[in-house]
């Protein structure tokens, strides 16, 4: 919903916008690759409720 508004509310002029489109496509994948790699024990210890394994 949130990239949709986004397209919908920022009008693209000539290449004034161009910058902005890309950063919306290209943002996620920058985040992901900060982010520290997957800890799945932390997962499956019980830490997150949600993740608890049912029997």
């Amino acid at each position: 919903v949130k990239w949709s508004m986004e397209f919908t509310l920022m009008p693209i002029h000539s290449w004034s916008g161009v910058f902005t489109l890309a950063n919306l496509f290209v943002s996620p994948f920058n985040r992901r690759s900060k982010l520290p790699p997957f800890d799945e024990k932390v997962w499956l210890e019980g830490v997150m409720p949600s993740a608890e394994q049912v029997h």
